[in-house]
């Protein structure tokens, strides 16, 4: 860069990112400032379309012939991504650009931009109210990732700690990464069902495979074993049917992975102790809350002693020195790691759109909104996170539209807001996405869509191949359409696709026109449902769908109020099952004053006016048999080698059945073998049907 061009830009720099950096995103611009008046009534009615920031991902990959940003300029111009997004959020800068321009585009170009610090945004606000702000790339290979390159591998020594296996000593590398992790890492935390989702330490890449942590077994699960003494802690406390445990005694940062209970419930806790002696090992804190039950699924991760196959490694938090196994044509290159949390932090703005890009390998969420409105994400590609791909949190009007996210690690997409007082939707959405292996670490209860609060979208999206459920809800009046959900809740037992439970009142959500198909579980005696309405869940409505090859398609746990109608069952037997748990299993839990489902109806103006004439039976539930299954129906509903509704005799009575029928696969349009029919028009049937 010519030396005077440098000098007539520093000045205003300094200012603007408060470091003193004054390097190539610092051309000086030709226009002179414009007026500090620049939201008077005259800089209005000269309103300007769009302000061009050109983002590159590094100051030498700023053309010599761009004109630098300036803090004393709205003008187009060119910088550093990093730059830009601090000069967006300049009160200086966005004086001037307030009521001279519509929109402000941050455009970037092709190419792999490395975050090492989350971008915080407050937009649309105060200053720049009015003001749209717009990140956009040049399609999937604009990429924004927050792992760096680990430039050097090297053959290990002889002299390796002694827990490192004699059959793996020859196959290991090492990396030296104290110059690329940050001086104190993320403290390791229990995650997984019922616990906070938290940031990870990191994660190992090679291009776009994520690298196994050091683990037994390498793939799967082990079983528990009861301790062969009395008085173990039967919820931190275990044992591993044909493993002993002193192999693991020097282990500093090992980690077990259980269902310890339940098929339903999976946490990752940090391992306390080992003994030896005992052949036992215990979990940090209070371990699992629903005890420690034998056969149960367990895996040991985090252990160099298990460092034994291909891909996988281990990082000593000590040293940050990582030992490694390379996969079989590993030339040393094309190895990075996970060091930054999330891309995006949005907060109290309005009006931000990102669009036609790519997100990841981050140790948390990709995006993170909150307390916001109008937040767009369109085209965007969202994987290899540690967390979620996206939070939409207490904000509205907000979603994500035609956007690809896989291989997440605790969930896809989270959104909240509304008003459940006055039942205002939030009007929050996700649309024409595809979501498939959204939760790799975490198994259970991180679904591809969670949603809270009032009237949200979930719309013609693809969601497959995830150990637990699809979507799960809470709150009213929301909307899930179109969808298509397969090869979901395949590792679990005792869940659903689409899941909901323990309130009264959720009412007013329709489930309507989605295709499900393939859902089962590969546990051996355990059972999967479509749509799962839960612990006297009640006021849903399922209408219009299509269950094909599903293992119980609807579930309804003691609710009322739920409405099965019109929808197309084929090789999914029972259709429906009804039973009256409110009457029988859990008659204490539905009286209790102190228990959920008492609590949730004191939590909501259910008696108000407003939510009387919503859901004119909620109102009066208390002194309407309460814990009676009433007023649910299965009506005009279609099935082909599937069985009619299953009831507990209790809830027989309570149950509508109308206008159903049973008809054979002949009636379809096409003629192809059973499970041949994996496509939605393949259950058309004929006309007159």
């Amino acid at each position: 860069m010519h030396s005077a061009r440098l000098l007539a830009a520093a000045l205003p720099l300094l200012s603007a990112f408060g470091d003193g950096r004054a390097d190539a995103t610092a051309i000086a611009s030709e226009q002179p400032p414009l007026s500090a008046q620049a939201g008077s009534a005259n800089a209005q009615a000269t309103l300007l379309t769009e302000l061009m920031l050109s983002a590159y991902p590094d100051a030498k990959d700023i053309p010599q012939s761009a004109s630098g940003c300036r803090i004393d300029t709205a003008t187009n111009c060119a910088g550093s991504l990093s730059d830009l997004i601090a000069l967006s959020q300049n009160r200086q800068w966005q004086q001037i650009v307030s009521g001279r321009y519509q929109r402000v585009t941050i455009k970037l170009t092709q190419a792999t931009y490395r975050i090492a610090q989350p971008f915080k945004l407050r937009w649309g606000t105060g200053l720049t109210q009015g003001v749209a702000l717009e990140i956009s790339g040049a399609g999937a290979s604009t990429v924004l990732s927050g792992a760096v390159v680990i430039p050097n591998w090297n053959r290990a020594p002889t002299h390796l700690p002694s827990r490192v296996s004699a059959k793996a000593r020859s196959k290991i590398w090492l990396a030296d990464v104290k110059a690329l992790l940050p001086n104190r890492l993320p403290q390791a935390t229990p995650r997984g069902y019922g616990l906070p989702i938290m940031p990870m330490t990191a994660e190992l890449f090679v291009g776009t495979t994520i690298q196994p942590i050091a683990s037994w077994p390498d793939s799967g699960f082990g079983k528990i074993a009861v301790p062969k003494y009395s008085g173990a802690p039967m919820s931190t406390t275990f044992s591993i049917e044909g493993r002993s445990a002193a192999d693991w005694q020097d282990e500093p940062d090992l980690r077990a992975h259980g269902f310890w209970q339940y098929d339903w419930a999976d946490q990752n806790y940090i391992v306390d102790s080992v003994d030896a002696s005992k052949n036992t090992l215990t979990l940090a804190g209070t371990g699992s809350p629903y005890g420690i039950k034998a056969g149960q699924r367990v895996r040991i991760e985090n252990s160099l002693h298990e460092l034994d196959s291909p891909g996988e490694w281990y990082l000593d938090r000590n040293t940050k020195i990582i030992y490694w196994i390379p996969p079989v044509g590993f030339n040393g290159q094309d190895t990075e790691i996970s060091i930054t949390p999330n891309i995006f932090n949005i907060e109290n703005s309005n009006g931000i759109h990102i669009t036609n890009l790519s997100i990841e390998k981050l140790t948390g969420d990709g995006i993170q909104v909150n307390n916001s409105s109008n937040i767009h994400i369109n085209q965007v590609n969202i994987r290899l996170t540690g967390n979620r791909a996206l939070t939409i949190e207490d904000s509205n009007n907000s979603g994500i539209n035609n956007c690809n996210i896989e291989d997440n690690g605790e969930g896809g997409i989270t959104i909240s807001g509304g008003n459940r007082k006055t039942l205002q939707a939030a009007m929050n959405f996700v649309k024409n996405c595809s979501i498939t292996r959204y939760s790799r670490l975490a198994k259970t209860m991180k679904p591809a869509i969670q949603m809270e609060g009032v009237g949200h979208q979930i719309l013609s999206n693809t969601i497959s191949d995830a150990p637990h459920m699809a979507i799960y809800f809470k709150g009213n009046d929301h909307l899930i359409a179109k969808n298509e959900i397969f090869n979901v809740v395949n590792e679990t037992g005792d869940a659903g696709a689409i899941y909901v439970g323990r309130d009264y009142t959720v009412e007013g959500t329709v489930i309507e026109n989605n295709f499900f198909h393939d859902i089962k579980t590969r546990l051996g005696g355990a059972e999967v449902k479509g749509v799962y309405i839960d612990d006297q869940a009640s006021g849903i409505t399922v209408r219009s769908n299509t269950f094909a090859r599903v293992q119980q398609p609807v579930f309804i746990g003691g609710g009322r109020d739920n409405v099965i109608e019109n929808n197309l069952f084929f090789m999914s037997t029972p259709a429906l099952h009804v039973d009256a748990r409110g009457l029988t299993s859990d008659a204490a839990e539905t009286h209790n004053p102190a228990g959920t489902l008492q609590q949730g109806l004191r939590a909501v103006p259910y008696k108000s006016s407003t939510w009387s004439a919503r859901y004119p039976r909620l109102a009066t539930i208390q002194d309407d048999q309460i814990g009676a299954p009433k007023y649910n129906t299965f009506k005009n509903n279609t099935l082909i080698l599937s069985a009619g509704p299953s009831l507990d005799k209790i809830a027989q009575p309570f149950l509508t059945i109308s206008g159903n029928r049973h008809l054979t696969e002949a009636s379809f349009a096409t003629a192809m073998p059973s499970q041949k029919r994996i496509h939605l028009d393949d259950f058309r049937l004929t006309a007159g049907n």
